[in-house]
């Protein structure tokens, strides 16, 4: 069953790179506009886009299916990873996390986490969850507050997302998730910043990657450090 849920989940995050052109021309610009903005439109019409999206999308739809198997905590994941793939690459075109998308995903996620832990008749997933969404989410928001210009707060709403499928799976995904997207949003925009010459980084692709790989190595990277 876990070769079947890694093909259903990289096929969901696949199909998501082939419409995310379409979604991502219909968003509507930000009001105010946004000095220097590149149009949702214009980036939707790049060369290969949905190809490339959809080669992302199968790739961390494969690795979350396959880490978490045929069970309850895969059902947010099937909506989560085809979100982060096509949110990841408007937050490097734009460097703005559109709440258009982000909005509306909590009550999907929540409603994805309380059909798994109805389906496994374990509540616990939902409280877990919450929990989860509340240490992201806090990780995130408070060097928003203290550093705004260090964090976006499109990034604070993504990371209460990411938060409730994090902990839908369990602590060690969450901890470990948390810390990736932290190390790989500081480590890119270390390396990538003398090249692009901005001032603030996109966290997003760190943060749905550092996410997917708290579900892949969460669990036996906190197991190998307790030895």
């Amino acid at each position: 069953m876990t070769g079947l849920a890694a093909l259903i989940c990289g096929l969901a995050g696949a199909l998501a790179g082939l419409v995310g052109p379409t979604i991502i021309g219909r968003l509507p610009e930000p009001d105010p506009a946004v000095e220097g903005k590149v149009a949702y439109r214009a980036i939707a019409n790049a060369r290969g886009l949905g190809l490339w999206l959809a080669i992302c999308g199968l790739v961390l739809g494969g690795v979350t299916g396959a880490a978490l198997g045929w069970n309850a905590a895969l059902l947010p994941w099937l909506y989560v990873v085809p979100l982060g793939v096509v949110l990841s690459y408007i937050d490097l075109r734009t460097r703005l996390l559109p709440t258009r998308l982000i909005a509306p995903s909590y009550a999907l996620v929540v409603l994805l986490v309380g059909a798994g832990a109805a389906v496994e008749g374990n509540m616990n997933l939902l409280a877990r969850a919450g929990i989860g969404w509340v240490i992201v989410g806090g990780l995130y928001f408070l060097p928003w507050l203290v550093f705004p210009k260090g964090v976006g707060y499109g990034d604070v709403r993504l990371s209460g997302v990411l938060g409730l499928a994090l902990g839908c799976v369990g602590w060690p995904a969450v901890l470990v998730g948390a810390w990736f997207g932290f190390l790989l949003g500081g480590v890119s925009g270390l390396v990538l910043r003398p090249f692009t010459g901005l001032k603030m980084n996109a966290h997003g692709p760190a943060m749905v990657i550092g996410a997917v790989l708290g579900v892949a190595c969460g669990a036996p990277l906190i197991h190998a450090l307790q030895r």
